[in-house]
């Protein structure tokens, strides 16, 4: 078994363990938090659960980057996709290793209750809330370059890509505009986490196929030069 067979499976639970959120629903227990990361609160119900599972799914990340990790002669598109899956792998750790320690309105050490532009800014402060800006920020800038990387040899992938990128970053801007109009986030925040887990179980597949097509070109090149000479 090659490394990069095992990042397949290796993918899909790290996306599993990054939308861990969904088992508020299946407990029925604080699925209504404004935020994700409220979950992870000390003392509220799974908390240990959901920051292990954070902190699994930044390790699993992490090992993904290294076994998709490209040859030479692949795209370096494929190595920026790399990085920001061990960007994201770290913004997960520092997440699951640092939760928040308010709730919305409690005025501790982030208010989330202020939803101004100067109390905006003041959570970007926060330790949690820049782990989690980074993760974000480096999962879409990963799918654009999953979908570089894909053209124009494979149109399907780059099309999948693009949607996610696209997709991770008008959540992004969402999630920005209802915290300065006061309404709940909560629904688009778990989209942007549903749509980085795609995105994270299908770099190995897109790996996979750049690769394969960058072996392809090679050996035919290659070829040709023993041909000509």
């Amino acid at each position: 078994m090659t490394r990069r067979t095992v990042a397949w499976p290796l993918a899909l639970v790290a996306a599993v363990l990054y939308s861990s959120f969904l088992l508020s629903y299946v407990v029925r227990r604080g699925q209504h938090a404004d935020f994700v990361s409220q979950l992870e609160l000390p003392g509220a119900p799974y908390a240990d659960w959901y920051r292990a599972s954070d902190v699994l799914a930044g390790l699993a990340l992490l090992v993904i980057a290294w076994l998709c990790w490209p040859d030479r002669h692949v795209r370096t598109a494929v190595r920026w996709a790399c990085v920001m899956v061990a960007v994201v792998g770290a913004g997960s750790l520092l997440d699951g290793s640092t939760s928040m320690d308010c709730a919305s309105g409690t005025g501790t050490t982030c208010d989330l209750g202020d939803h101004s532009v100067p109390g905006l800014l003041h959570q970007l402060i926060v330790g949690h809330t820049l782990s989690g800006l980074a993760g974000f920020a480096a999962a879409g800038i990963g799918a654009a370059c999953c979908a570089r990387a894909s053209h124009p040899a494979h149109p399907g992938w780059m099309r999948v890509h693009i949607v996610l990128a696209a997709g991770i970053g008008l959540c992004g801007l969402a999630d920005l505009a209802l915290l300065l109009v006061n309404i709940d986030m909560g629904l688009v925040e778990r989209l942007r986490i549903l749509l980085v887990s795609a995105w994270i179980a299908s770099v190995p597949w897109t790996v996979r196929a750049v690769r394969h097509d960058a072996w392809a070109r090679s050996t035919h090149d290659a070829d040709t030069r023993a041909v000509r000479s």
